[in-house]
């Protein structure tokens, strides 16, 4: 092969069995102690392709080297978990290393977990496999070390992730606004937006005491961190200065759906744009960056001023749920259910940068 060869990977067939037998065999009995001592089978083979998507990497129509990607629904997933793939089985012939063949079948297998809706693909590694490791980090694979374990034969599982889904948040600016995703440093100038009384009619007061702030900064910060929830600080464009908060929240990411909602701002940010344009920009980033087919907002039924600015977005009214939850510091609450879907969102887009740039009233 020449210093121009480049890899052809493509979907393994019933006829690659013994090729991809004998590269299992020299990766992981003759080189390496990864613990397994009995030769592989064709039903190995046969078993692993009924389940996941097995690729092999061709140089000069001779099979070199090989990997499996497993999607998150299956139950052969020895790490990953929830909507994780795990990438898995993969080798390369030691005649062929250095030729970008682990790369070329890793970033196969990430194509593929795009296309089946994985969020993340995690792997298992042994201690060992050096260049494997190169290799993953290189990608933007993380150490787990958390998730590490002794498997049956008592070697250690070193486990790597790659999230593949973009962040929840990103800083989004407007003229108006700009999103910034939340942090420690939003503390004190948040919590001075929150003391308003007219704010918490509807929602939880976390400006009645630092305490209840705190937490729910804390608790806010941690559904970040945990990716189950994207938080912003509203600033105000102009100096910076927070103004309240939002957030992406009860996301499906299989589903391809979040919800916008947790929105509050000063009362002197009122029917100023504020609240449009953080939410165009909100909107913007799920259906272009984050791929949303839905967008969801909830309220309570009788809260006729958010009903009517998401009447105005305009969101799709799709009912009330009867007894839907209790607020906490306030009491029982039926839901109003609003929606925009990816069909709606040019024009809903179009109808937001509409309204953003009609004049306002002097201080508005």
């Amino acid at each position: 092969m020449t210093a121009i060869d480049r890899p052809r990977i493509r979907t393994a067939e019933a006829g690659d069995a013994s090729s991809v037998l004998a590269l299992w065999t020299e990766a992981y009995i003759v080189e390496g102690g990864g613990g397994r001592t009995e030769p592989y089978a064709e039903a190995d083979f046969f078993d692993l392709a009924d389940r996941s998507a097995v690729f092999v990497a061709e140089l000069e129509d001779e099979i070199v080297g090989v990997a499996a990607l497993l999607p998150p629904e299956s139950p052969r997933r020895a790490v990953a978990s929830g909507h994780e793939a795990e990438l898995a089985r993969l080798a390369v012939a030691a005649t062929a290393r250095r030729a970008g063949v682990g790369r070329a079948l890793t970033e196969r297998c990430e194509e593929r977990a795009r296309e089946v809706g994985a969020e993340a693909i995690a792997l298992w590694s042994r201690r060992y496999q050096d260049a494997a490791h190169r290799l993953y980090e290189e990608r933007g694979y993380v150490r787990a070390p958390e998730r590490d374990a002794v498997d049956e034969t008592g070697h250690e599982r070193l486990v790597f992730r790659l999230d593949l889904a973009p962040p929840l948040t990103a800083r989004l600016e407007g003229s108006l606004v700009t999103l910034e995703p939340l942090s420690e440093a939003h503390a004190e100038g948040l919590w001075e937006a929150a003391q308003a009384a007219e704010i918490w009619s509807w929602l939880f007061n976390i400006g009645q005491s630092r305490e209840w702030f705190d937490r729910w900064l804390g608790t806010s910060l941690e559904a970040s961190n945990r990716g189950e929830e994207g938080p912003f600080a509203t600033c105000r464009a102009a100096d910076g200065r927070p103004i309240g908060s939002t957030r992406y929240l009860n996301v499906r990411r299989g589903d391809r759906v979040v919800e916008i909602g947790w929105t509050w701002l000063e009362p002197g940010a009122w029917g100023s744009g504020a609240n449009a344009e953080a939410k165009l920009l909100m909107l913007r980033r799920a259906f272009e960056v984050l791929d949303c087919v839905r967008v969801e907002f909830k309220t309570d039924a009788c809260n006729e001023r958010s009903r009517a600015a998401l009447a105005t977005i305009p969101a799709q009214f799709e009912g009330v749920l009867r007894n839907h939850m209790i607020m906490p510091g306030i009491g029982p609450r039926d839901s109003a259910y609003y929606s925009v879907i990816d069909s709606e969102w040019p024009e809903v887009e179009a109808n937001l940068e509409r309204r953003l740039t009609r004049p306002r009233a002097p201080g508005r």
